[in-house]
């Protein structure tokens, strides 16, 4: 049996207090809540980046989707008439051929589109000579896609205008924290700390207004303006994220000032999820700069030495479980994209320093940390990795600054590559006699939740994008699953012992008796097997990728914070009972008699209800998130 399922209740990036009532079918109000968001005091330029913004009445625009992508217009066969608000880069004199950033009103559809231009190599040939031919990359403007927002599912203005700065604001940071295609991935500009866009609440002004018309070039400005600001935490994060990233290395001490009078609290809280939402590649001074920053709001009694070794702990794990789970080997380009690494080779000596500095360094969660920190190191030491990390699509483009190329034959081809990761390491001059004892004493801390550690994953999945074709960029939910693997675990607790070896430290019949092999039974795991869940119809991450690093690995639970989105999002499913949707254990997609399903399961691992998303009325975006518009249908057993 199937019951349908209402359309979801509307959600918000922001939450706003002015109304600005009804949209109606007058386009006249809607052009000037555009302009009112196209102001230039919406964006941060700090460096010398030049802008022009213009709006272009009425355009004949080159426009054809194929699989949910937008066609470069070279390849389009029909237009559409509309109306434009740019963005234009100036450079050297001369004016991108694309718009840096771009919304688009279609008169005809009643929709608005979000898009914004990348600068990308792209290969042109040359005139045929002599029966060879041949070709050039060169430099192109290319336009991307980020969101449409159909009119006619909008009743406010308010509701509208919300959509709308959340499109922009993805335009420049990204549309996912997971940025698997280009679109989710950070627009380069901001990545070098040059672009970013704030919307301003308090703009609310008459736009003829020289403050309305000016950029924010200073970086205390927007500390100040984003205080002000009615975000989230998610958009806080990215705020402190782009202005590290635009400060120099010298003026960190006094950025961390400025930040102090924030609260340890608040601080502590905006860092983590800054890492869990940041894209490190390309990678730069960023990781070094943040790690600065928080050295200084010690220094400055806004963080406490505690709390920056509990900071840095968090980096170790979630870097170990990342690393556990997406094996440099196996994902990541075959090794080409490392940033992970780099990352931990920059915060492990730190976090080493740092937990000798305290005497509550015996606390078994940060030994534990250290621990995985250098049982990584010893996992991928002597590991060939490109010149740089990188991705093919991320090579393909144009970063500021002239940013040197990795040569294409190094992603492509393992074997040319000539970087070693960790190759200078020295494990009696990295650990030192104090190192050395603080990994010795987490020895005597293995019980069954340390040795659950050494084999715990997290890996990620959108299980509700059933429908879309295999190419269109999917926007629905991101769940997190931590998962464990018993071969994994043993063979860290036997690289454990390897790496006493190379310390030339014998092992006592007691620790060795600790780091000896386990079995499940001992540790009382209790999960669902790889083997319930299905493989995605579309090249999207899934549970199932979980076989491609170990086929021992049991899901344990889906993570709490995924739930709590699920709860959020989804707890309206009728046929559902409250206690049923109260606290789901794991959220995923199951193989079924003939196909796969959407299920429940409780903490018993009793499943508890099926769904399946209803794909007939295609997908909605709503504040960064996809829905489906015919909603879901449930299936009960019976």
């Amino acid at each position: 049996m199937s019951v349908s399922i209402c359309r979801l209740t509307m959600l918000r990036f922001r939450t706003t207090c002015r109304s600005l009532g009804p949209l109606g079918h007058d386009l006249v109000p809607l052009m000037d809540l555009i302009d009112a968001l196209w102001l230039p005091a919406h964006f941060v330029l700090p460096s010398a980046l030049k802008l022009a913004w213009e709006f272009v009445p009425r355009e004949e625009v080159p426009w054809e989707t194929h699989r949910g992508r937008l066609l470069e217009p070279r390849f389009c066969t029909q237009s559409r008439l509309m109306s434009a608000w740019n963005i234009i880069q100036l450079q050297d004199g001369e004016r991108s051929s694309q718009p840096l950033l771009c919304l688009k009103l279609d008169w005809q559809s009643r929709t608005v589109h979000v898009l914004r231009g990348l600068l990308l190599y792209d290969w042109q040939v040359k005139p045929e000579a002599e029966g060879i031919v041949d070709g050039d990359e060169v430099p192109t403007w290319q336009r991307e896609r980020v969101g449409s927002v159909d009119l006619a599912n909008f009743d406010l203005l308010d509701d509208l205008r919300d959509e709308l700065v959340c499109l922009l604001w993805q335009a420049v940071v990204g549309a996912s924290r997971l940025p698997l295609t280009s679109v989710q991935a950070p627009h380069p500009l901001f990545s070098f700390g040059e672009l970013h866009y704030l919307y301003r609440e308090e703009l609310q002004i008459d736009m003829r207004d020289p403050a309305a018309q000016t950029p924010m070039r200073d970086l205390s400005e927007l500390l100040r303006v984003a205080a002000a600001q009615n975000m989230g935490w998610t958009e806080r994060a990215k705020v402190l994220e782009f202005t590290l990233r635009a400060t120099p290395m010298t003026d960190i001490p006094d950025l961390a000032s400025a930040c102090s009078q924030w609260g340890g609290g608040t601080l502590a809280r905006l860092l983590r999820r800054m890492f869990n939402d940041v894209s490190l590649s390309p990678y730069d001074d960023f990781v070094s700069k943040t790690l600065r920053f928080v050295a200084c709001l010690v220094d400055a009694d806004a963080l406490t030495l505690e709390n920056e070794i509990d900071f840095l702990a968090h980096l170790l794990r979630q870097n170990y479980r990342h690393l556990l789970a997406y094996d440099l080997v196996v994902f990541h380009h075959r090794g080409a994209n490392y940033p992970d690494a780099l990352l931990l080779e920059e915060v492990l000596p730190r976090y080493l320093d740092r937990l000798t500095r305290t005497d509550s360094a015996c606390h078994r969660g940060r030994l534990m940390a250290l621990t995985q920190g250098c049982l990584m190191v010893h996992r991928y030491r002597d590991h060939a990795v490109p010149d740089a990390p990188t991705s093919q699509g991320e090579n393909a483009r144009v970063l500021p600054h002239d940013q040197p190329r990795v040569p294409a034959e190094q992603i492509e081809q393992p074997h040319l590559r000539t970087r070693l990761l960790f190759s200078g390491w020295d494990w009696k001059h990295a650990l030192g006699d104090s190192g050395a004892k603080l990994i010795r004493t987490a020895i005597s801390f293995l019980d069954r939740d340390r040795v659950l550690e050494l084999g715990k994953a997290v890996f990620i999945d959108r299980p509700f994008g059933q429908g879309k074709t295999p190419l269109e960029d999917d926007q629905t939910l991101l769940l997190a699953h931590e998962a464990f693997s018993l071969a994994l675990a043993n063979s860290y607790l036997h690289r454990w012992r390897r790496l006493f070896r190379e310390l030339d430290l014998a092992l006592t019949d007691a620790e060795e008796a600790l780091l000896k092999p386990r079995n499940l039974d001992e540790l009382g795991v209790v999960g669902l097997g790889l083997q319930d869940f299905a493989a995605p119809s579309r090249p999207v991450p899934s549970l199932a990728d979980a076989a491609r690093v170990s086929g021992d690995f049991v899901v344990l639970r889906t993570l709490p914070g995924s739930v709590e989105k699920f709860q959020r999002h989804y707890a309206t499913l009728p046929g559902l009972r409250e206690t049923q949707l109260a606290k789901p254990r794991i959220i995923a997609r199951i193989v079924g008699d003939s196909e796969s399903v959407l299920a429940l399961f409780d903490d018993d691992l009793v499943k508890i209800a099926q769904f399946e998303v209803d794909a007939s009325k295609g997908f909605q975006g709503r504040a960064g998130l996809e829905f489906p518009l015919a909603g879901f249908i449930v299936k009960n057993d019976d």
